[in-house]
């Protein structure tokens, strides 16, 4: 009896599938001072027509990258919508864009740096905040050519120089 009332209890409730996230590359490449732009796909992959409630974003990085990179929450809220339903009805039951976007500071050395992004929300309640879906990222900082790079620039202009002068004279 027990067992068939576990049984019909389960197959009561509503099954809720999640949110399939895909990031088009988890890595960025920028320099000091750049905003990095991760895109991707965001799917509601249940076929019940429940609203799926997109409501925040949590960003984590793996020291020490969050003394030198933060992410930009409102761009999220500027180009994901809030809502998936699958199958669409009322709204769609994907996005595809601009997912998040990570501001580097000034002064950030050169390096890869690891981080971690989570999707939140919930089905029919648009105060929810469940972890929906996660992805790792990375931001990997190209040294500035600096000083470093014109000074090469410059001694080699220097070498072609000299050697067409010496080619005149012989």
């Amino acid at each position: 009896m027990k067992c068939k009332l576990l049984l019909l209890l389960t197959l009561a409730s509503p099954a809720f599938a999640g949110l399939i996230f895909t990031l088009n590359s988890p890595t960025g490449v920028g320099a000091p001072g750049d905003s990095i732009i991760f895109s991707g796909t965001l799917l509601d992959d249940d076929l019940d027509t429940s609203f799926l409630f997109l409501n925040a974003i949590a960003v984590s990085f793996t020291p020490p990258g969050g003394t030198f990179l933060s992410p930009d929450a409102n761009f999220f809220f500027q180009n994901v919508i809030g809502v998936l339903q699958s199958p669409p009805d009322i709204f769609p039951d994907s996005y595809t864009g601009p997912i998040f976007k990570i501001d580097v500071a000034p002064n950030t050395p050169a390096g890869t740096y690891f981080g971690t992004i989570q999707i939140e929300g919930g089905h029919n309640d648009p105060g929810e905040t469940n972890v929906l879906a996660t992805q790792t990222f990375q931001v990997v900082m190209a040294p500035e050519p600096g000083l470093t790079g014109l000074t090469l620039a410059a001694l080699a202009c220097l070498a072609l120089a000299r050697s067409r002068s010496q080619r005149r004279r012989a």
